[in-house]
């Protein structure tokens, strides 16, 4: 599914999990029939970029930390907590990364320093001295 193919109206934008049920009906589209084939279930993981988790993904999950758990209550209460704050912060870092990669791809040799605000040598090569 392009970028065409999707409607982004206000109204459509509104939706809970509709770019999450997209996603998860293209990732299904895709994968599905080579799992079959090879006697695996497939249980496509699907994050929104909000950090919302889809609700299948999130039963999965459920299910995963009950197994992991077993009859241990205090892991079952406190490994749920612990793996969205995991899986949050992965989310959060390579959604910043990609977004300095593509700064760094638009903006050339713009952002090379980590910290270039800071930096006596952008700012005079960039010409913001007044």
């Amino acid at each position: 599914m392009g970028l065409r193919d999707i409607d982004l109206s206000v109204t459509k934008a509104l939706v809970p999990e509709r770019a999450a049920t997209a996603s998860r009906k293209s990732k299904i589209d895709k994968y599905d029939n080579i799992s079959n084939l090879n006697s695996l279930e497939f249980q496509p993981l699907v994050f929104e970029t909000t950090g919302r988790i889809e609700h299948h993904t999130l039963q999965f999950f459920h299910k995963i930390i009950a197994h992991m758990a077993k009859d241990n209550e205090m892991l079952r209460s406190n490994y749920p907590a612990y793996w969205v704050g995991r899986i949050s912060f992965c989310l959060q870092k390579y959604m910043a990364l990609a977004i300095i990669n593509r700064t760094t791809s638009i903006n050339a040799d713009m952002t090379v320093e980590s910290n270039y605000d800071l930096s006596d040598r952008f700012i005079i090569d960039n010409h913001f001295m007044h």
